[in-house]
């Protein structure tokens, strides 16, 4: 019997994180083809091709989208990737085509494979971050997908609103807690040397990326954040520089100016989701509004300021707090949760259905069997 052939696309570290434990599986189980595209082609995004090939997980297939920062780059980098993903499906056929949330990137490919008439399997579908260009994408890329793998009940009922039958709706839970899951979890003093830090008794992790809808992108809350970390002198405050969105070298060259005036930070381009991981277990808060910090951070007991409006409408633990952009806000409700006792009911992650990579394995190989009518009909609710 002829094993399933499946692409599985990436295009940042940030998803590549969630996919890594899904590829290892799947490759053992599938004809896994990745095609790898946006952040990962641009070293100035730190050289995360790499952390693919120390898992040893095979390139399939490298798509260039020319990622530039300036006014109509995305829908350029759309239009390049619709064309070159469309290239390569007319000369390789595959059973399904995987893709993973709400980037550009992605929307590109799902284009492409769509016309092309390839099925699509998008995991984390139905989610919300209202204040981003991301909310757009996530759901056009639902509408263009034929299986869904949602992270939660909301989100099971927010894609069959798109008209999905439920029949192709399987709620399977995060990658991210599947992969806390199934992680090793590395010694302090290897996490150290892989990151060239050094630990402090307090440690907060900062990831603030472009609000794409927001006036002024969010730069006021980046500014006021970046403020707000430099009177923390006592503690290291690990930085991750920003996502390949409009605006991310503004971004990043406000970080690097703060980072040369405040020897407690520290600045990383790329960190293996693994190490990432690890790290988070000494780390008393994550600042910013990072998807990581709604999504996993529960899981690993670590509290979240939660800023401005980027993760708007995600479901969340209740370790979880939001804050407004203004410095004054920003610096009391940080004080607030670095003194937070951690006690085990405000960390229950509503993104926990166990396994999530395990099902949706068994779903895959089983897809064919169920014989579930391709969604051509829009699915009335009412």
């Amino acid at each position: 019997m002829r094993k399933i052939k499946v692409a599985v696309v990436t295009g940042s570290r940030a998803d590549y994180g969630l996919l890594s434990n899904f590829l290892m599986e799947a490759k053992k189980e599938f004809k896994l083809s990745l095609i790898v595209t946006g952040a990962h082609l641009n070293y100035g995004f730190g050289n995360s091709l790499n952390e693919i090939k120390k898992d040893k997980i095979k390139i399939s297939k490298k798509i260039n989208l020319n990622i530039q920062d300036k006014k109509g780059a995305v829908a350029n980098s759309i239009s390049l990737g619709i064309k070159k993903f469309n290239k390569y499906f007319e000369k390789n056929y595959f059973d399904y085509v995987i893709l993973l949330g709400d980037r550009y990137e992605i929307l590109s490919c799902a284009i492409a494979a769509m016309v092309i008439r390839y099925p699509i399997i998008h995991l984390h579908g139905g989610e919300t971050t209202t204040n981003s260009f991301d909310e757009y994408f996530r759901h056009s890329i639902s509408i263009f997908s034929q299986y869904h793998f949602v992270a939660a009940e909301k989100y099971f009922k927010r894609v069959m609103q798109l008209g999905k039958n439920p029949k192709t709706i399987f709620k399977v839970g995060g990658l991210g807690v599947a992969n806390i899951k199934r992680i090793k979890f590395q010694k302090k003093n290897d996490i150290e040397q892989k990151l060239k830090i050094k630990f402090k008794d307090k440690n907060i992790f900062f990831i603030y990326h472009p609000e794409t809808l927001e006036k002024n992108y969010g730069e006021k809350g980046l500014e006021n954040c970046l403020k707000v970390l430099s009177g923390f002198k006592n503690y290291l405050v690990i930085i991750s520089t920003p996502n390949a969105d409009t605006k991310y070298s503004k971004f990043r060259k406000k970080i690097f100016q703060y980072a040369k005036k405040n020897d407690h930070f520290k600045i990383i381009s790329t960190i293996k989701h693994d190490t990432f991981l690890s790290c988070m277990k000494f780390i008393d808060v994550i600042v910013g509004n990072s998807s990581s910090g709604i999504l996993e951070a529960p899981s690993l007991k670590v509290p979240t300021l939660n800023i401005g409006s980027r993760q708007d409408g995600r479901l969340r633990a209740r370790s979880i707090i939001d804050s407004g952009y203004g410095f004054k806000e920003i610096q009391i409700k940080l004080k607030r949760l670095i003194n937070l006792k951690r006690k085990k009911n405000i960390y229950a992650n509503p993104y926990d259905y166990g396994d999530s990579i395990k099902k949706i394995i068994k779903i895959i190989k089983n897809l064919k069997k169920l014989k579930i009518e391709k969604n051509k009909k829009f699915y009335n609710i009412i």
